[in-house]
């Protein structure tokens, strides 16, 4: 069992160079002229085999314990129901309205942590949550026509505080690059099943995952290696240094850097109403309060 160790610097700033990479995800998606499920088949699948590669070079494949597996193969699955959710709700709206609704990772992590691991409510993020969702409702009012896409980050949301707590857990007793490399392959296989059942209810045209075309190649390379391969890999090492809600309340910056690229590369796609910007910035609010008030609550 490794013992808990405290964030430094280092840990702090390759935090946030991920979350620059997860905030670029989404433009990434827009780009793409594969539809989200499709996208998804080929990012898990790339990711996995370059990550089975990688540890058979460096490391041994173990057989985990009953236990541990089935957490890899929930993980796996909830982290290909996140992406395919994140990469729809961009494609069905824009770069801000998705990212916008993944800021509520916080708020779902502070109420399913307790749940799966036995760990006590913390009124400090539980305020801190309804902060966040006090956020996410001014968003919502803006513009309801962006409702659709603001409903489907939400869910996308709920799927990627589901993973991060299971990580949580089994970074604990396995090395980030097994964790990773199992993940992905039950995320590519989870990808593969759920066509079938998106084509039956009209969601995609079919079952068959077409060939990507134009930038899809290099989209799909960066996806898979940088933002796969390295980010999440790193980030299940992070794990070890950060509670599941620190992570996810960090990575509401996420939209910060998602946004700025959106305005920058889409520019009049991405310029909302003045409530949408108002619920951002309650929500970030939130983000920098959050480790003043833990440090004066903990003294």
């Amino acid at each position: 069992m490794i013992s808990p160790q405290k964030p430094g610097l280092r840990d702090y700033l390759l935090l946030h160079l991920l979350i620059v990479f997860w905030g670029g995800t989404s433009v990434l998606g827009v780009f793409s002229t594969l539809q989200a499920p499709y996208l998804v088949v080929y990012r898990t699948g790339l990711a996995f085999f370059t990550l089975a590669f990688l540890l058979s070079l460096r490391e041994k494949w173990i057989l985990p314990g009953n236990r541990s597996l089935f957490r890899m193969v929930m993980a796996g699955a909830f982290t290909s129901f996140h992406w395919t959710t994140f990469f729809a709700s961009a494609q069905v709206s824009n770069v801000s309205t998705c990212l916008a609704g993944m800021s509520t990772t916080a708020l779902w992590t502070c109420l399913l942590e307790p749940v799966f691991t036995g760990k006590k409510f913390r009124w400090l993020e539980v305020f801190l949550a309804v902060i966040v969702s006090a956020g996410l409702i001014l968003i919502f009012n803006s513009d309801f026509s962006m409702a659709k896409g603001l409903i489907i980050s939400l869910s996308s949301a709920f799927f990627c505080s589901l993973f991060t707590i299971i990580n949580r857990k089994l970074v604990a007793d396995h090395s980030p690059l097994l964790i990773t490399t199992y993940e992905m392959g039950i995320a590519f296989v989870a990808a593969m099943l759920v066509l079938p059942v998106l084509a039956l209810w009209d969601f995609i045209p079919g079952a068959s995952v077409p060939l990507p075309r134009d930038w899809d190649w290099l989209n799909i390379a960066f996806l898979a290696w940088v933002c796969t391969v390295f980010a999440y890999t790193v980030s299940v090492n992070l794990m070890k240094k950060f509670t599941a809600f620190a992570m996810n309340l960090t990575v509401n910056l996420e939209p910060v850097y998602g946004i700025l690229l959106g305005i920058l590369i889409f520019g009049q796609k991405e310029q909302m109403k003045p409530g949408f910007y108002l619920g951002l910035l309650l929500i970030f609010s939130g983000v920098f309060i959050y480790p003043f008030l833990e440090k004066r609550v903990s003294s």
